[in-house]
């Protein structure tokens, strides 16, 4: 018998029984600022003497260590856990890698952490159901009441506290309150980011089935709709618009032949949007009313009163680099503009500009979660997720521990803190990874945006395509407005899936598009379908029947379902086609101190528009006379404007547009009269027109304006 393999293997496990002893007694001092795994492993196995490194499973993962005079194996074994993933012994080292059990069990953590919120949320709204209140006549006259006095204040403001408010304690809203209180929250947990799921008591094969009793609920709402009918006074004038009468109190004879909840997650948050539409024989909607399930995390970026107890509070400690950021990210706050106010240097520039070189979670996120463990005296370990860019706020301010404490928990991460170690990890691992902006590919399109001081579509839709789980790119968003304000409305205005759709564009496609003619669904790629249901079915679906709004027998508005589940029972037919027009036009930029900075750009009617806005707002829409929107004529900027607009027909009737625009700027920040004098031709000639207009003129036809800023 030769006994020499088995001596061989038995020298070879001491071996490693006395390597495993000697890592167990080994202390390490680290600190990097945060970085791709693959690479902030490298450097710490350099510094340990035993060789790391992340297999493909874990190598892009945003990682952040420091730790002062800690064993080596314990570190080790903290990074496991923020990862969720396991060392495994190589030579003579060990690879990070996340196996196939473990990623199934981040899957079910956040299916698990999602239906857990969705059940408290779904238990309020059981506990609101049970104690509403019979509707009378009584019930009925008071309601009609208050939808007067809302429809009357809307004269000096809008006043959405009272529409909501009524809109509750409409038929539609109690009904929305009791079919919704039975909605199963394991199903609304499995709903993935930006997605859309509807139900519906007569389901088709889009749908699912309603749970509860459906039909004596809408027993119940045809009888309370009617009382509502019959308590609107005879004399009642048409107003116009969804809170009118006619429409909120529309007659119901029997009880309705459909009805549809729509839910839908909206990228990046926890909540979820609930639609309720009611429905007629002939598929008219005869009411609506929406609420949300669980609460935005957004919401803790918002600070409430000072806490007193912590007024004397230390601000977390941040490098010369991020404090820089900071600063002058005040354009995304609407404080500043990217010719006036804090600038970066060139070379943070050049830092900023190269997210896969220099980690973009590093300067900000990074430093303020190592500031928060250095304060406690704390070894931190972290995975960041991207929404970790939440911690840029409040920009301008110092950060304490606590108002960070906020950001973290908005940004869905979680902090543990134990022993003296400070462990984070993202909450929804599984949504985190999916929607990670790939550095490569934002590294690659910010070194063009810097080249020219803009961005291309084709360059845009390119990096869309690169990131195919990306809805939101805060990290694009965040990078462009601190290099080039120009290029920040590609990720404000255009949407991610119609990038990808135009990126995939064959050349086929292009060609017939150039001759003006539609292009068939039946040329589309694989990745254009997906783009395509994602925009047609996806949470912020745009679909429109040709048939908005018709007087049925000069009585009650009739307003058609644009639900896309009822009007595409069968999905996207084949037998669609879609349309590409393309215009260019000169426009102007406003450069405002006190503005946000992302206009699309002013053709001269639309400038017209918004000067003649400011200077005669409406009462109920005031927004453009409102000092931090104003546009001042003697800072504007020359662009040339590219729209790409596209019309998916995909049935006869039924259709919805997707634009794209591109900003390429062509002067720096001039007065007035200093543009080409066509274009004040033809601005002097729109506010002429607008002078003989009726106050508060409506938004003109020919390009929409700038719209109000985002908040």
């Amino acid at each position: 018998m030769n006994i020499r393999p088995h001596l061989l293997a038995v020298a070879s496990l001491a071996l490693h029984l006395d390597g495993v002893a000697a890592m167990q007694d080994q202390k390490v001092t680290f600190k990097a600022r945060a970085a791709r795994a693959e690479r902030l492993l490298k450097e710490l196995g350099a510094k340990a003497g035993v060789p790391l490194s992340a297999t493909a499973t874990t190598a892009d993962d945003v990682l952040l260590i420091s730790v002062k005079d800690v064993p080596f194996q314990q570190l080790l074994d903290k990074i496991a856990a923020v990862e969720n993933a396991t060392w495994i012994k190589e030579g003579e080292g060990y690879r990070l890698d996340r196996t196939a059990e473990q990623r199934r069990a981040d899957e079910a953590s956040e299916l698990k952490l999602l239906a857990d919120r969705y059940k408290e949320a779904l238990a309020k709204l059981a506990t609101q159901a049970e104690a509403l209140k019979s509707f009378t006549d009584a019930t009925a006259r008071g309601l009609v009441q208050r939808v007067e006095e809302v429809n009357n204040r809307a004269g000096e403001r809008f006043d959405s506290a009272g529409y909501n408010q009524v809109q509750n304690q409409s038929p539609s809203g109690r009904l929305l309150t009791r079919l919704a209180s039975h909605l199963p929250a394991e199903v609304l947990a499995s709903i993935p980011d930006n997605g859309r799921l509807v139900f519906s008591d007569a389901p088709n094969r889009m749908q699912r089935k309603l749970p509860g009793n459906s039909a004596l609920d809408l027993s119940l709402f045809a009888k309370e709709q009617q009382m509502l009918s019959a308590a609107v006074p005879s004399n009642a004038e048409f107003r116009g618009g969804f809170f009118d009468l006619r429409t909120y109190a529309a007659p119901v004879t029997s009880p309705p032949a459909k009805v549809l909840l729509a839910v839908t997650r909206p990228p990046f948050q926890g909540n979820l949007r609930v639609s309720l539409e009611i429905l007629d024989a002939k598929y008219h909607v005869l009411g609506t009313s929406a609420t949300d399930i669980g609460t935005s995390p957004f919401e803790a970026i918002f600070p409430g009163k000072p806490d007193p107890k912590r007024q004397d509070e230390k601000a977390i400690a941040l490098s010369e680099d991020a404090k820089a950021i900071r600063a002058a990210a005040v354009r995304l706050e609407g404080r500043g503009s990217d010719t006036k106010g804090p600038q970066l240097s060139p070379e943070l520039k050049k830092k900023v500009a190269d997210p896969f070189t220099y980690e973009p979670l590093g300067f900000v996120p990074g430093e303020v979660i190592v500031g928060m463990g250095e304060a406690k005296g704390e070894q931190v370990v972290a995975t960041l997720p991207d929404m970790a860019m939440f911690l840029l706020f409040p920009m301008g301010e110092d950060i304490k521990p606590s108002f960070a404490t906020k950001l973290i928990n908005a940004s869905e991460t979680e902090v543990t803190e134990a022993e003296g170690w400070l462990l984070a990890k993202p909450r929804m691992p599984k949504t985190c990874r999916a929607g990670r902006v790939d550095r490569r590919a934002l590294a690659t399109l910010l070194s063009k945006c810097i080249g020219i001081g803009t961005v291309t579509l084709d360059d845009a839709a390119a990096y869309a395509i690169s990131c195919p789980g990306l809805k939101f790119d805060i990290l694009g968003l965040i990078a462009t407005t601190l290099l080039e304000s120009n290029a920040a409305a590609l990720f404000q205005q255009n949407s991610m899936d119609t990038l990808r759709f135009y990126g995939a564009m064959s050349p086929v496609q292009r060609q017939i598009v150039k001759q003006n003619r539609p292009v068939p669904f039946t040329t589309l790629t694989s990745a254009q379908g997906d783009a395509l249901a994602n925009m047609t079915f996806g949470a912020d679906s745009r679909i429109s029947a040709s048939r908005t709004m018709s007087i049925e027998e000069a009585k009650t508005p009739v307003i058609p379902s644009n639900d896309p589940t009822e009007l595409l029972p069968n999905g996207i037919p084949s037998t669609g086609h879609f349309t590409l027009n393309i215009t260019s036009q000169n426009v102007v930029v406003p450069h405002r101190e006190n503005g946000p900075m992302f206009d699309n750009g002013m053709t001269p009617d639309e400038l017209a528009w918004r000067i003649h806005s400011q200077e005669h707002p409406d009462p109920g829409n005031s927004w453009a006379s409102d000092p931090r929107n104003q546009v001042d004529l003697n800072a504007l900027s020359l662009s040339t404007r590219v729209r790409y607009n596209f019309n998916f027909e995909l049935i006869d009737g039924l259709s919805f547009e997707q634009t794209l625009n591109q900003m390429t700027p062509l002067q720096k920040q001039v007065a007035f009269k200093d543009l080409p004098a066509d274009f004040r031709k033809s601005y002097e000639a729109a506010v002429e027109n607008y002078k003989k207009m009726q106050v508060g003129s409506p938004v003109p036809a020919t390009g929409g304006g700038s719209p109000p800023p985002p908040r």
